[in-house]
């Protein structure tokens, strides 16, 4: 329910498009099967405003290749704020990569012009970041990015929020985020060459079509009003000071935080009364960590602990004071059973 942008009903009838193929490799030798991939290709590409796509999968693997690659000619300013897989790539390169980490500013909660400024200065030529960082959901200054660099940018969260997107070279596209299986995804550049990227990724039938009609549906079923204010209104007046905002946010969104409490403990309390919540992606994973993107910008494991990660992306407006009513309930309890 309220985990919406980062755990997405899976869609079907994609997936079912997806895997309607007879065999995992097309007959290359046949014309019609190229011309077919080409063609959707070239459609996706129109939505995205990119030149050329190719399948990317968002696990440890491809990302460890496509940093490592990177890296042998960048010098790479990396958002340390992504997606946890790739954020675990990083660990896995070791302190042999070429590599300046980036982390939002704590008092802001986004990466700033300032830092950019400050890793263009150190002798950056590729900057790789998220439109939206993870866990926080906060939005990057992507418009500082210096002209004369490499800027591959996330945009699995930008979609959904029907956001506009953004000035990039590279778009990394988070299949998981509109409703496909892990791991499909796909990156979108501006220039034929991929800007040297090595073309070692097998096509994959079906996926560009796929990944267009998963866009499409988004742009039609995504909210236009915003809920998170009234939902953060009505939580305080149950909670008052209890309730408060980490950062702001995108519409739709919240970076909320709930004193004194382990989320964890939340959430399981919640799932018997349908409201489906998250404290970031690790929580999402299945790991019993607290936001990774929190404790690396300083905070302590406990107040991470209090961060609740929403978005209102299908929820219905009529359910949002019983939604936050049910919520306060639940945490009221637990803090009376922990005192």
């Amino acid at each position: 329910m309220l985990d919406n942008l980062q755990n997405p009903k899976l869609n079907s009838m994609l997936n079912a498009h997806l895997f309607s193929t007879h065999t995992p490799n097309y007959q290359a030798i046949t014309p019609t099967h190229l011309q077919k991939i080409r063609q959707d290709n070239a459609e996706l590409c129109a939505l995205l405003n990119t030149q050329i796509a190719r399948p990317f999968s968002f696990n440890v693997e491809s990302f460890y290749f496509l940093l490592h690659t990177l890296s042998m000619h960048y010098k790479i300013a990396l958002a340390l704020s992504s997606h946890n897989l790739l954020y675990q790539a990083y660990l896995l390169l070791g302190d042999e990569n070429n590599i300046i980490p980036l982390l939002p500013d704590s008092t802001l909660g986004y990466i700033t012009e300032s830092q950019i400024k400050e890793a263009h200065n150190k002798g950056a030529d590729c900057f790789i970041l998220p439109q939206i960082n993870e866990d926080i959901l906060t939005q990057n200054t992507l418009e500082s990015l210096p002209e004369n660099a490499l800027k591959i940018i996330d945009i699995s969260y930008t979609i959904p929020l029907n956001l506009p997107l953004p000035k990039a070279d590279i778009f990394l596209l988070n299949g998981e985020n509109l409703g496909i299986m892990r791991p499909f995804g796909i990156l979108a550049s501006h220039n034929t060459s991929f800007y040297g990227i090595p073309s070692i990724y097998l096509e994959i039938q079906n996926l560009y079509a796929t990944f267009k009609e998963a866009i499409l549906n988004q742009h039609t079923k995504a909210n236009t009003q915003d809920l998170s204010q009234s939902f953060f209104h009505s939580l305080q007046a149950n909670l008052n000071e209890q309730c408060y905002y980490f950062y702001q946010t995108p519409p739709n969104t919240l970076c909320l935080g709930l004193k004194g409490i382990k989320a964890r403990n939340l959430i399981q309390s919640l799932i018997f009364d349908g409201i489906h919540i998250i404290n970031g992606q690790e929580c999402l994973f299945g790991f019993s960590q607290p936001s990774f993107v929190l404790r690396l910008m300083g905070y302590t494991e406990s107040q991470a602990r209090e961060l609740l990660s929403l978005s209102f992306l299908e929820i219905s407006p009529s359910l949002i004071p019983q939604t936050a009513q049910k919520i306060a309930q639940k945490y009221l309890q637990l803090r009376q059973l922990q005192s």
